[in-house]
């Protein structure tokens, strides 16, 4: 049996800010929610694209 996902999401702290990156791995137009603690974000995902965001607030 083989699993694909369709998003990949990696992300990284530094300087008190997150920074994240989205692997789209479909032919769709996503949307994603990126949360940590209380906040939450929502983005806009391209079809087959590579993204990325920072989140500054966030503790």
């Amino acid at each position: 049996m083989r699993i694909e996902f369709l998003i990949h999401v990696t992300a990284f702290e530094k300087d008190d800010k997150i920074t994240f990156v989205i692997l789209s791995r479909t032919d769709e137009e996503l949307t994603a929610h990126i949360r940590l603690g209380e906040y939450c974000t929502e983005i806009t995902v391209q079809p087959k694209s590579i993204g990325s965001g920072v989140m500054t607030e966030w503790k």
